[in-house]
């Protein structure tokens, strides 16, 4: 699927180069471009990218932090010999454990930017439903157009014939001003009809970012509907469908991140108890002149209870050693008794909230299959409303070809004749528009699904 995709887009995009004209077959090929064509979307995606790059490297809590000073100093007294010292040192400070806080912040700030994604690709999947929507537009309207034509010739040659039968007598004058006025609006109806479809042409090209001045010809590679295809019924395979729109769903994905950070985060609220462990090393160096021959060493441990909500308290260890021997100790306790009466209620709300996402998690999961539900009902009554039309069209078409008889012998009037056919030219328009009802659903099922175009068949009856 992938490789298709882009063997489409570099297919387009040489060509585009060479051609005034772009053909585009497939709604697949539509998608490609117009993705490929948008700047919001490419560098939202980039930014996106940044995001979850900036939040993989993060890790800068876990790092030690270094530290140097130098120092020097030059004493002249009157009287005495001049004095002068120098000192260098440099200190290391490690944290070693901070009760979780920082590897919480860490799978926070990556969850934030998974979040950020899921938002990306709902961008892109809305995106790509209306640059669907805009493929079927054109094609819709370039058949309409077809059809008006074919009407507007036919109902030209009978405008013709009745002129030539009113110069003759044979048809009186009302008769032939009447079918004038007829066609005149049939003829003003197909202007209009190509009028709009220049419009939705230049719309396509707007959503999927090509040049105004570029000719594009759409086309459909499947564009009538056969037999297995008019009789799939959609809603029968719902629960096939159901869990695969559920694992593509962004907005689950997204407020199943919600309840994983909330969860993160209380984990973290009741680990009061645990310490924050620092170590520190430092080396110092002094002498009058160099080298620096009078190293010192000290190695401080603190243990800490910051996060206790009732008594925080602080110890320290130091030792230190200089010329190769221990020469210090110092040991450091400190402590205060807190207040926090809202911990326990802080807790409790807490927990309160995490349960009522986890039930809109489920209401979501209950709304999504009745959105899917809807969806596939719509698209089966589509199928249903399709074929009402096609046999009422065989019923039209059965009686045109008595009315042909009948304007022959004179037993109807060239207006009734123009009226059978416009309504047999309307009904073959409401006809395209239900064909292009159902692949938009079809679409839609498939790109909410995480379905390739054309696949649900496949995918339902391979299950």
């Amino acid at each position: 699927m992938k490789k298709t995709t882009y063997f489409i887009i570099l297919f387009f995009l040489f060509t585009s180069k060479f051609y005034s004209q772009i053909v585009i077959s497939s709604e697949e090929e539509a998608v490609a471009i117009a993705i490929q064509n948008s700047d919001e979307l490419k560098y939202l995606r980039l930014q996106t990218l940044e995001t979850m790059n900036g939040a993989k490297w993060s890790f800068q809590d876990f790092l030690p932090s270094i530290n140097f000073s130098f120092s020097e100093a030059d004493n002249v007294k009157k009287g005495s010999s001049d004095s002068r010292s120098k000192n260098f040192s440099v200190s290391i400070a490690q944290p070693v454990f901070n009760g979780g806080v920082s590897v919480a912040a860490y799978k926070e700030g990556k969850l934030n930017s998974l979040y950020e994604w899921q938002q990306y690709l709902l961008q892109q999947r809305k995106f790509s439903e209306s640059i669907t929507n805009a493929y079927y537009q054109v094609l819709l309207q370039q058949d309409t157009v077809k059809i008006n034509k074919n009407l507007v010739e036919s109902a030209a040659l009978q405008l013709a014939l009745l002129e030539r039968q009113t110069e003759l007598g044979y048809t009186l004058e009302t008769d032939y001003l009447e079918y004038l006025i007829s066609f005149r609006k049939i003829q003003h109806q197909c202007k209009q009809a190509e009028n709009e479809l220049r419009n939705l042409e230049y719309e396509f090209k707007k959503i999927a970012g090509l040049d105004m001045q570029t000719e594009i010809e759409i086309v459909d590679s499947n564009s009538e509907l056969t037999t297995d295809k008019k009789n799939f019924m959609a809603l029968e395979y719902i629960e096939t469908i159901f869990p695969l729109m559920k694992d593509a769903s962004i907005s689950l994905k997204q407020q199943n991140l919600k309840i994983t950070s909330s969860q993160n985060q209380l984990k973290i609220q009741k680990s009061w108890f645990l310490p924050t462990i620092m170590l520190e090393g430092s080396a110092s160096f002094s002498g009058s002149q160099y080298p620096l021959t009078e190293p010192e060493y000290s190695l401080r441990v603190k243990i800490g209870f910051r996060q206790n909500p009732f008594f925080q308290s602080d110890f320290s260890a130091a030792y230190g050693f200089s010329k190769g021997n221990f020469n210090s100790a110092n040991n450091t306790l400190t402590g205060s008794f807190v207040a926090d009466t809202t911990y326990f209620s802080r807790i409790k709300t807490s927990e309160i909230s995490i349960i009522q996402q986890q039930l809109s998690f489920v209401k979501s999961q209950d709304e999504l299959y009745i959105s899917l539900r809807n969806l596939l009902e719509s698209h089966d009554n589509y199928i249903f409303e399709l074929d009402f039309l096609l046999e009422t069209l065989e019923i039209l078409q059965k009686k045109l070809d008595f009315a042909e008889i009948e304007l022959a012998n004179g037993k109807i009037k060239h207006i009734q004749y123009l009226d059978l056919i416009s309504e047999i030219a309307s009904l073959e328009i409401e006809i395209l528009q239900k064909k292009a009802e159902i692949k938009a659903a079809k679409s839609s099922i498939e790109i909410n699904c995480g379905i390739p175009f054309g696949g649900l068949e496949n995918v339902c009856k391979k299950n």
